[in-house]
């Protein structure tokens, strides 16, 4: 597998980015246009890259860095999403904001990037919640509790009440209305939970 490839940045243009190794090799990588950007011609850089083989394809995606690597190595377990819907969302928002995103329970951000819509949002928010939850959060992921929405706090607080991270979640995506205080969210879960 590869992890990474080193080289001179050849042409980039419209999400492609062709990179030529030492070896005589050029690599045609798939990027989001923001990780293009960062990309300066004749120069030599370091591509983070994920392979994914199908029967009539193998393509290379490639990212700034590891956390984004594996942020798209995620999105793209998640069942309706493929590799360009993960690369749209990373197109959309920092691989640390999708995260929060995710661990906090709003995927109305999710579903701003093209070609994510709300129920594939929520289905995110469900499907990686869980995990995302169980990861360490380091300093580029803190977010205070006061920073949180109401429906996000009511979420933590199904947790604390012995919840799993994922059933909270599942409950939480059906409550439709926005406007509810966290009291209020967290009876309409357990009225749920019954």
């Amino acid at each position: 597998m590869i992890n990474f490839i080193k080289g001179t940045v050849v042409s980039k243009s419209d999400g492609i980015l062709i990179m030529e190794t030492g070896n005589g090799l050029g690599y045609e990588i798939k990027m989001t246009e923001r990780t293009l950007n960062h990309m300066k011609l004749n120069k030599n850089e370091i591509v983070y890259v994920s392979m994914i083989v199908r029967d009539d394809d193998i393509s290379l995606y490639g990212f700034d860095d590891i956390r984004e690597k594996n942020m798209f190595k995620e999105l793209i377990k998640v069942s309706g999403i493929g590799a360009k819907g993960a690369l749209s969302l990373l197109n959309e928002l920092p691989a640390t904001e999708i995260r929060n995103s995710i661990v906090f329970q709003r995927p109305e951000e999710l579903s701003k990037a093209n070609g994510i819509g709300k129920k594939t949002a929520q289905r995110i928010v469900l499907e990686l919640g869980e995990k995302m939850g169980k990861i360490d959060v380091d300093a580029s992921y803190s977010m205070l509790p006061s920073d949180l929405n109401a429906k996000a706090q009511a979420l933590e607080a199904l947790v604390s009440l012995g919840y799993s991270r994922a059933e909270s979640m599942a409950v939480m995506i059906t409550i439709d209305d926005e406007n509810l205080s966290i009291e209020e969210y967290i009876k309409h879960a357990l009225q749920r939970f019954k």
